[in-house]
């Protein structure tokens, strides 16, 4: 838990959001913090955990709102889309890059903590997006991040070298 994360805009959108509980998992240099702005809130702190399998089996879909400042690309939202679990993510770069230009993951303006609050919101009723995300996302998982799909894509690179070094 970084202040990158953006941990506190989430914590500020579960504020507007009902019949929600948020599960975070992780821990760092703001934990301490962020348990006491989230004090009275539905929201409950795992820690860090080496296996988090489990959080997005039973999750109904993960939020990711990092900020763009030093972050990189962040695993987590394509761990949560090869568990079949649909995304939220904030719309910086890499994580844009993840969600194929928001074609697989639901997309909100990084920073501004009532857009996704409403995101959230109008997701909980949209059973159809959903499931739209949540094929789409392990549709992407698969043609992208897979070890086939990424050695397919080195070879495609190297040949495209290759054939532009004979030239």
């Amino acid at each position: 838990l970084e202040v990158i994360k953006s941990i506190f805009d989430l914590i500020e959108a579960m504020r507007s959001v009902k019949d929600v509980t948020l599960d975070v998992v992780g821990s760092g240099s703001v934990e301490a913090r962020a348990r006491a702005t989230a004090e009275g809130l539905p929201i409950r702190f795992h820690g860090f955990q080496a296996d988090c399998g489990s959080y997005f089996r039973s999750a109904d879909l993960l939020v990711f709102p990092s900020h763009p400042d030093l972050e990189g690309q962040g695993q987590v939202p394509f761990e949560a889309m090869a568990h079949g679990l649909p995304c939220l993510v904030s719309d910086i770069d890499v994580a844009m890059e993840t969600a194929d230009g928001g074609r697989c993951a639901e997309v909100f303006l990084c920073g501004n903590a009532r857009e996704l609050a409403e995101t959230i919101i109008r997701l909980q009723s949209d059973a159809d997006r959903l499931r739209e995300l949540q094929q789409k996302g392990l549709a992407r998982f698969l043609a992208t991040y897979t070890v086939d799909a990424v050695r397919g894509q080195y070879f495609d690179l190297f040949d495209r070298v290759m054939q532009h070094a004979g030239r």
